[in-house]
């Protein structure tokens, strides 16, 4: 799942730095290294939200966080949430926001799109055992959840290379973004790193 997350990531990094937002992600180490499943459809359900995320949001930041636990038969649930401080929506767009070809009200229209992207997501995340579901708020961005279902692989990953060197170092982060902070603390710990994160 790290994977395919940072090479979603990159397809929008530039996109993000062009419109002056920032794009985090943050995968703690307590979820899988490497599942068995189908990385295709769980790649195809990241980009189509980090696109959107990144098409409704003007200024703040888009980030993606996952989760995980464990299930019955050595399947391991898989959760992600994408966030943006986009432009958000009323509780009438949500409630036909999986329809096919829906694309909302004025405001969001004015951004493009064929309104089939989210339609796909839930299929693709249905196919895979897992559900799908938005909050948001006006004016505050939107919020997408969703779950997906996979085999826990039988052979570990081969850790990073010079991830042993950093076990132990101590860390300080300062930056004004609390989301960057976070980022940044999940991704040293995850190295065995020691870390303290300030606002700057």
């Amino acid at each position: 799942p790290r994977h395919e997350i940072e090479q979603a990531i990159l397809l929008f990094a530039e996109r993000a730095d062009a419109k002056g937002i920032e794009l985090l992600a943050a995968v703690p180490a307590s979820v899988p290294a490497r599942l068995r499943g189908d990385a295709g459809r769980f790649r195809q359900i990241l980009i189509n939200l980090l696109g959107n995320a990144v098409k409704f949001t003007e200024r703040g930041e888009v980030s993606v966080s996952v989760c995980s636990r464990p299930l019955e038969g050595g399947r391991v649930e898989l959760g992600v949430e994408v966030r943006d401080t986009g432009i958000g929506m009323p509780p009438e767009v949500i409630q036909n926001l999986f329809q096919a070809f829906y694309q909302g009200e004025d405001s969001m229209r004015r951004f493009g799109g064929t309104g089939l992207g989210l339609t796909i997501c839930k299929k693709l995340v249905e196919a895979m055992n897992g559900t799908i579901e938005v909050s948001s708020t006006p004016g505050a961005g939107s919020t997408f959840r969703f779950t997906i279902q996979a085999e826990a692989a039988r052979t570990a990953a081969q850790p990073e290379p010079g991830q042993e060197a950093l076990r132990g170092a101590r860390l300080l982060i300062v930056h004004s973004n609390p989301s960057l902070r976070g980022m940044i603390r999940t991704c040293a710990g995850n190295w065995g790193m020691e870390t303290v994160a300030v606002p700057g």
